[in-house]
Formats: structure tokens, sequence, C-alpha cells
């Protein structure tokens, strides 16, 4: 089940299912023994995943596999009431567990989930709005305040170029006065940049944004018509790229909202006390050696009075200086938060009652009783009781190593090594920005300091663009490049399959090699385990569907998919690629 500290992690939840027809959802496509599974009990799972398919086969493939696992639960299901394991101490405990949790997400639903969703009016601005394309300039800055001084400038009538060339940190656009070329529906910015850049005007200032890169300013120097697809195609990818975005920005504003009617305060002379013990009780002192912190916090030394110091009060409950400097316990000292009375702060030590806090909240809007949380909530608990029928149905069977020494031996094929490439990259939308490093890149540090700064890859920015060891299958026109070099030699542009375009730096070489029973035992033990388990249950599933009269409609399920939206984004989809080539 989830987890989460903050409605930020909830995004899961803002969904969009673009590709359905409005059947009627209480529509049956399949029946177990009487007991009815309807279209809606398949989009509801459907709708959590958030995604767009491709084509109406994609789609249906999808909904076909979640009835399956719907019939496959029921099933257990049946056995598991017999069993009476909703009697069970471990689903009791279960149930109490997560109570809380779906309490906060049926909060979430109702002031984040539905006030995040573009309404038809929105959608329909949007439509318009991208009738053009825009081209921008961009300054990227890391100093917030570097950048508030420059959009004051800009303003006054200062030149873009000019300002760009001296301050941007971005050394491919740098030189073009910023210049990052157009943007628009065939081509999008970022997606935290989409909602705000949509419909800006020609000459018109936004920002500053806050990326993970820095601060960035924008301005649109030029509108170009553009194509754009059906309202039909339109509409479910734009709420995909918009809606999480908006999302996140209603939680964080949400949880604001919530703290404030709390009266969530931390105390400031405690929060100073806190500070003092942090270093005091985490101080290791030995004669004739420099004084060093531990990750320990000697927390039984305090008083306790001491221990019992509010820092922190709100309606409802209370953080005690104790409660807090044990959560400290194990983080290094210099990581450790210097508590102050800031907003910053607040939201922090906030995430320390955010679960308390928010079901507090829940049950003051009355959600306790809301059927949908009561049915998701049921849902969960009989999804459990499922699982643990069908763990208990195959703890017992029998399997040994000499199965696996078998197998290994009948089957060497399988156990070979695949040769890899260990490969630093930069990865970038555009082929002149590769042209570009590639003449100015001569060695592997400057490789990995260029990395460090512009790969699109952000999460391999801190590690230099190290991609680690490659095989053919997962990058393999990277692989077919690499083949072609020599160690320690720089190669590109490489056009992926994704259409971006790739610098890279090759380190090392890996040849092909048959592994060793040793290296592969408990590998093997675990696939040949899954292996007799599927088999195990794929024929206790047969009998159940026979005994219990197991009846499915495909027809039903057929009918909820809109083949018209489909033809729309396969005409918009390859009206593209014949544009492109």
């Amino acid at each position: 089940m989830r987890r989460y500290g903050s409605f930020v992690f909830l995004t899961a939840f803002l969904v969009f299912l673009g590709c359905s027809k409005k059947s009627k959802n209480t529509a049956v496509v399949a029946e177990i023994g009487g007991e009815k599974i309807t279209i809606e009990d398949i989009t509801g799972q459907l709708s959590l995943q958030g995604r767009l398919f491709g084509s109406p086969e994609e789609e249906l493939a999808e909904k076909q596999r979640i009835l399956d696992s719907i019939v496959e639960a029921r099933l257990l299901l049946h056995e598991a009431y017999r069993e009476k394991l909703d009697q069970d101490s471990l689903i009791k405990a279960f149930e109490e567990l997560e109570r809380p949790l779906f309490l906060i997400d049926a909060l979430y639903f109702k002031e984040v989930r539905d006030k995040a969703m573009l309404s038809s009016s929105e959608v329909l601005r949007y439509y318009r709005a991208f009738r053009n394309d825009r081209c921008f300039k961009q300054i990227l800055v890391t100093d917030g305040r570097l950048a508030d001084s420059l959009l004051r400038l800009l303003r006054k009538g200062a030149r873009f170029d000019s300002l760009a060339a001296a301050h941007t940190k971005d050394p491919i656009s740098a030189p073009k006065g910023g210049d990052i070329g157009c943007y628009g529906w065939s081509r999008k910015p970022p997606g935290a940049l989409l909602e705000q850049t949509a419909e800006l005007e020609k000459g018109e200032l936004a920002g500053p944004f806050r990326l993970p890169e820095g601060f960035l300013i924008l301005q649109c120097y030029e509108e170009r018509p553009a194509e754009l697809p059906d309202l039909k195609v339109f509409e479910p990818e734009l709420r995909a790229l918009l809606e999480p975005d908006r999302s996140l920005r209603r939680s964080a504003e949400y949880v604001a909202e919530v703290r404030k009617k709390l009266d969530f305060r931390i105390i400031d002379s405690t929060a100073r006390f806190v500070n003092r013990m942090q270093r005091e009780l985490s101080t290791v002192r030995v004669p004739g050696q420099p004084e060093r912190y531990s990750v320990y916090i000697r927390t039984e030394e305090l008083a306790p009075a001491q221990r019992d110091m509010p820092l922190v009060v709100y309606k409802g409950g209370t953080v005690t200086a104790g409660q807090f400097l044990e959560t400290q316990q194990g983080s290094a000292p210099m990581a450790r938060l210097v508590l102050d009375t800031t907003e910053r702060t607040e939201a922090m030590l906030f995430q320390l009652v955010f679960r308390d806090a928010m079901v507090q909240t829940a049950r003051s809007h009355g959600l306790e009783k809301d059927p949908a949380y009561l049915k998701r909530l049921k849902q969960a608990v009989e999804n459990q009781m499922a699982a643990l029928y069908k763990s208990r149905l195959l703890s017992g069977l029998p399997f040994d190593t000499g199965r696996a020494q078998a197998y290994f031996r009948a089957h060497p094929e399988e156990f070979v090594l695949p040769a890899a490439v260990h490969l630093f990259e930069v990865n970038r939308t555009m082929r002149g920005d590769i042209l570009a490093l590639k003449d100015s890149v001569k060695n592997k540090p400057q490789f990995v300091a260029a990395a460090s700064r512009l790969t699109n890859r952000v999460r391999l920015r801190p590690s230099g663009g190290d991609l680690g060891w490659v095989e053919q299958h997962q990058f393999p026109e990277l692989f077919a490049q690499a083949a072609k070099m020599k160690l320690g030699q720089i190669a590109g542009p490489v056009e992926l399959a994704d259409g971006s375009f790739s610098l890279i730096y090759l380190e090392a070489r890996r040849p092909e090699r048959k592994q060793n029973f040793a290296e592969v035992r408990n590998a093997l033990l675990e696939r040949l385990w899954i292996k007799a388990e599927d088999s195990a249950f794929a024929a206790w599933m047969g009998n159940q569907k026979k005994q219990l009269k197991v009846a499915v409609y495909p027809e039903v399920l057929e009918k909820t998919i809109d083949r018209a939206y489909y033809a729309k984004l396969k005409a918009w989809q390859d009206k593209q690629q014949g544009g492109a080539g």
C-alpha cells in the first residue's frame, strides 16, 4: 500500500481516461456465480494509471488484463471469506493501519484532485492558444535575486540578447542571445513551463520560474501559425500534461491552508534550545583528539522537563523537543535541520504531524461516512484478504536445488552475460547542440563537466552523465556506435529512437562470457519457483472457474473502445510524420 508524507506524493491519483467512450458504467462484463463485474470496476482501476494509449488494441489489452485480475481476486476472495480471513488478526491490523491513509485519500480527492482538473472552458482556451507556436529567448541563472534584478532591467527596456549573453548559464543558447527556438503543440516546452507559456504574446516576458537547474526568464519574440489535432485528440494529452503539475501546486496550497487553520506554530525559545542540543548531545570528546560529531544524539541526558518542552503547537496536538530530537537520530550532523520560525521551517516540521493533522481535517469534513472512502477501504481490505489466501495456498509447494542444477545444465544458452560498454553521455533534444558540444569537449573531465550541466537526463547530472554498463538491448544505437570507438574516444551525434541526440564517451568494454551456477543460483531458484507457483495457481484457477461458473462477455468490453478517437489520433500522427519527412 501507499506511504506518503505530503499531498505532493498523491499525484498518481490525478487521472483522466480520455480514450474511452462514455458508455454505461453499469454494463456487466463478467459474472462469477451470479456476482457481477461491471465496466465501472475496470475503469476505476484503469483511471489510477493516468495513462494514454496509442492504439485501440493496446487499450483493449489493458482492460482485459484488469478484468482478468478482478476475476482472479474475486475467486480468491470467495475462498478467503469461506476461510473467515476477514476475522484474521493480520487483516484486522491491516485495516486499522490503512484506515487513516484512505481518509487522507478522500480528503485529497475532495480538496486537490477535483480542483486541479481542467474545466471544459480551460481546455478550449488552451486549444485556441496552441493554434500558434511561440519562439522564446531565455536567461538561466542560479541566483534568484539576480533573476529578479534582470527581470526588472528587462521591463525597463534592457536588451534581452545582451543580458542573456552576459548572464545565462546555458552555453548552448548564450551565443544566440538566449534563443532556444520555437515551441508549441508539436514541440512542447518542459511540463512545468507548458501552462505558463501557452498564452504568452510577442514581446511578453515571463518568470522567473524555479527549475532544478536554476531560475529561468523567458521572452516570446515571435508567434507562428501551427496545426493542431482534433480537439478529441488534443484534450486527453493536454490533461495528462497539465493536471499533474496543477495537482502539485494545489497540494502545496492546501497543506499550507490546513497548517494555517490549525494555527501551527514553532516556539522560538524551544527551537533555539533544540539547535543547541543537536550540537551538544552529539559531540564526542576524547582527550588528546579534536572534537567530532556523532550521528547519535544522547537524548537520555535530557531532563524530563527539557524533553517535554513544546517545540510545535497546533490545534489538536504538540511536538516536544524530545520527540523532534528522536527523529534526528542517525542523521548526518551537517544535514540536520537548523530550526527557526520561518515559513520554510514550519512547512518541514509540519511533516512530523502531517498524518494526524490531515486525518483530523478529514474527520472534521465528515469523510469517515463518505461512500467512496468506505468503498475504497473495503476494496483494499478484500484485496489483502485475497493476497493472504493466495500466499497460504501456494506456501506448501515442494522445490529443491537439484531441479535448478538440472535446468542450468540443460539450458546453457540462457546463462550468458552479454557484452556491454561503459558509457558517459550528454543527451540533448537538438542535433545542433551536440555538434556544438563535440567541437568544445576534448577529454573526459571536460565531457563530465558538460554532462553535469547539460544532459537532458537530469538524474544523471550528479554523476556527470554516467550511464554505467550498457547492453545492446538497452540503448542499441549507443551500443552500435561504441562498437566502432576506441577507449577514451568521444563520438556523436547519435540519434536515438525517441528523436533525441547523444554525445558519448567510451570508458570501458566488457566481453560476453558464460556464467557459472553459483552466479545464477539464487536468481534461477527464484525464477523456477515462480514458474512452479504460476503453474499450480493456473490449475487452481481453472477448477474455481468451473465450480463457480465464471462467464465473461468480451463484446461488452469491446464496446468501451472509442475507435473514432483512435482514427483521429492516427491521422494526426501520420500527418506529423509526413511533415517531419
